[in-house]
């Protein structure tokens, strides 16, 4: 990851310029037609050859908030129409609005493939305009891969979540903006749940079975607020960590636990709201962070199910392949989900945002930025008229 030294010495002569998150796509990869009929997919046509060229990155398209993610934020960059059915497959090029989105390079969590397919969509594309970082390390690793490649400030990026990186590129003028979620919330309201749920209160659940927790945009207006806020928390999250070390689990009450999709500070915090829900609302708190992938947090979801836990909240790693264990959870104890749901399964509830709304909230950061690029370079040409 990059560290605080990056943007001190020679870069600083960079301060001020715009970084934009791109997003990688396949070297070499061939223009198809579109699935879709509301796009043109890769049709060229004159007017392709003057579209702003974009990039996507994320961990992967199998995870329910990556596809909904992904997808809102293509359908906001092209144009269309309200839709979260809407699908576009990766391979293909997706074109419209005056852009073209070449592509979505995935990494299944691998932070030094993520960087790397960084560097690759750079080389294999040396016009783009614009990379995005779908999950909080992208952002990261495309502006190390972008410094690598002396286009810091010259290749906008955009992100999603609160990675230091991204909050320090977007305060130095590297990256126009992210947006975010509020993973204390996810926490605190989950283990509420939980602990409702443990004790046979049904009003708990909430209607449709859908706890919003709406995201919300970071630029350089307001990431010192935001930066201040979070560095809250996380002092929270460590001091909540510290002191469940000490405590001993209380044998009178109900024991429920909260399990994440990776180890990330996003997670920290989330893990703060949850053992703060955890003393108000007198239950005991396990928190599970799986190192390893959909392996692991699979084994982490049959130990809790052998501990008889009193409920579960997870963020399913890979909904359509675990939907067997998470049944199994839903059929032994109170399942829900959090961050990224699970809609298939008979989990009793998901909380968190809609991730098709924070794509399309992502799309709008892209669009400001590419707009702001356009307008900067017909500037000479107004001039010489």
């Amino acid at each position: 990851m990059l560290s605080d030294k990056l943007w001190q010495g020679p870069f600083a002569i960079l301060a001020g310029l715009l970084l934009i998150v791109t997003l990688p796509g396949c070297p070499g990869e061939v223009p198809q037609q579109g699935a879709n009929s509301k796009s043109d997919g890769g049709t060229w046509t004159p007017e392709s050859e003057n579209r702003q060229e974009v990039m996507l990155f994320v961990g992967r398209i199998e995870q329910d908030n990556a596809r909904l993610r992904r997808q809102g934020l293509i359908d906001e960059l092209v144009g269309r129409a309200y839709d979260p059915e809407n699908f576009d497959e990766p391979g293909q090029i997706v074109g419209g609005n005056g852009v073209s989105i070449l592509g979505t390079r995935t990494d299944n969590f691998d932070f030094s493939k993520a960087k790397s397919q960084a560097e690759d969509a750079l080389t294999a594309h040396p016009n783009l305009a614009c990379m995005v970082g779908l999950f909080a390390y992208n952002p990261p690793n495309i502006l190390e891969a972008l410094l690598g490649a002396g286009k810091l400030g010259e290749v906008n990026v955009v992100g999603f979540d609160e990675a230091d990186e991204t909050l320090q590129a977007i305060e130095d003028g590297y990256c126009y903006g992210t947006v975010v979620q509020d993973p204390y919330r996810y926490g605190f309201e989950s283990v509420r749940i939980l602990a409702g749920l443990a004790r046979d209160d049904d009003s708990v659940i909430p209607e449709g079975g859908f706890l919003d927790i709406p995201a919300k945009k970071i630029t350089q207006e307001n990431v010192v607020e935001f930066r201040s806020h979070l560095k809250e928390l996380l002092d929270a999250g460590e001091q909540g960590a510290a002191e469940s070390l000490s405590e001993t689990a209380s044998g009178d009450r109900p024991t429920v636990a909260f399990v994440t999709n990776g180890i990330a500070s996003f997670w920290v915090i989330a893990e703060a709201g949850a053992r703060t829900a955890g003393k108000e609302f007198g239950v005991n708190v396990e928190v599970r962070m799986p190192p390893e992938g959909v392996a692991d947090q699979r084994r982490m979801l049959e130990e809790l199910l052998t501990l008889g836990v009193d409920g579960i909240a997870v963020s399913p790693i890979d909904p359509e392949n675990e939907a067997d264990i998470l049944n199994t959870c839903g059929e032994q104890t109170n399942l829900i989900t959090h961050d990224s749901d699970a809609p298939t399964t008979n989990r009793i509830c998901y909380v968190g945002m809609s991730n098709y709304d924070a794509g399309r909230m992502c799309g709008e950061l892209v669009r400001e930025v590419l707009d702001r690029e356009k307008a900067s370079a017909d500037v000479p040409a107004t001039q010489d008229q």
